[in-house]
């Protein structure tokens, strides 16, 4: 009875092995892939949509995945554009190194983007980033320019392209801002860190998430190692010298609760790109793409097709 367990583990390892070695797997009209990163970071890419239209590249913020890009690879927008995701390096799906310069600067974060790019042979891509995202996706433009971009949808995020202050007394003061709420979040203390990842969910929409969907961020936020959270010292959070070359047509979406920046700074914002519109999503919180999907699914539908 062991040996027959034993001899199906093996088995169940070499099938597992032979699928994560192959170049794509396809599920539920899903395409999955490991591309090489930056230093030869493996990152785990989603693909879904109609192959021969524009293509939407979504990159996800801070301790979260792909899932969270869940209503926009599962919508209608599938019928019309090519729709990509990856997990950043240390998140979701993709390798968690253990370097300091693994996460430092923004030419790292810029290299897997382009992996990406490259490696699915993206042209005239929209990026959207949501959140740290949009530091990550700025991070692409600084060091290889816009030659494959056809524009840029900022969610949820300033990408440090103006100095701002979080709005007072906002969750994001007290919770991301707070040392210990930090410290907590990177324990090795895993039954404290838990703790603290159960309420991050809490920071990203007005109104609470749905169960399942809750379950998903706080499964990603967890499988951002407490090691590699403890690195990001570097991260690139400055691009105040960036919106004069960012000439491409952006859409900066923005919930007017959003827990990081206040209406006032998202109109600073797009008073500060040469070639923008900002859309404010009334009572959403820090990620319209989730909480009003259907409204945003809509405008960036409309917006990639103006960048034609």
């Amino acid at each position: 009875m062991v040996g027959l367990f034993i001899r199906r583990m093996f088995l169940w390892l070499a099938l597992g092995a032979s699928l994560a070695s192959s170049p794509a797997m396809a599920e539920n009209d899903m395409t999955f892939r490991m591309v090489d990163g930056d230093g030869g970071v493996p990152l785990r890419v989603v693909e879904t949509g109609n192959r021969e239209g524009p293509a939407i590249l979504f990159i996800h913020g801070m301790a979260q995945s792909t899932l969270s890009f869940e209503r926009q690879l599962n919508s209608d927008l599938a019928k019309r554009f090519r729709l990509v995701a990856f997990d950043l390096r240390g998140h979701g799906g993709s390798a968690k190194p253990w370097r300091s310069s693994d996460y430092a600067g923004s030419r790292v974060w810029a290299a897997d983007v382009a992996a990406v790019i490259e490696a699915l042979e993206l042209r005239d891509v929209t990026i959207v980033g949501w959140s740290f995202g949009g530091y990550v996706a700025v991070s692409y433009l600084r060091h290889y320019g816009d030659d494959q971009v056809r524009g840029l949808n900022l969610v949820g995020t300033s990408a440090g392209l103006i100095d701002f202050q979080p709005p007072k007394n906002s969750s994001v003061e007290k919770v991301t801002g707070n040392p210990d709420s930090v410290a907590r979040r990177s324990s090795l203390d895993l039954a404290e860190r838990v703790a603290a990842m159960h309420e991050f969910p809490d920071l990203l929409t007005a109104d609470p998430m749905e169960p399942d969907d809750r379950d998903a961020s706080f499964h990603s936020g967890i499988m951002l190692p407490a090691y590699a959270l403890r690195l990001f010292d570097n991260l690139p959070l400055d691009n105040k010298d960036m919106p004069e070359r960012l000439t491409l047509p952006t859409l900066i979406s923005m919930g007017t609760l959003d827990i990081g920046m206040d209406v006032p700074s998202a109109r600073r914002l797009d008073q500060a790109l040469p070639n923008s519109e900002l859309s404010l999503f009334d009572g959403i919180g820090h990620f319209p793409a989730y909480e009003s999907a259907e409204r945003y699914n809509q405008e960036l539908a409309d917006f990639v097709s103006r960048c034609d």
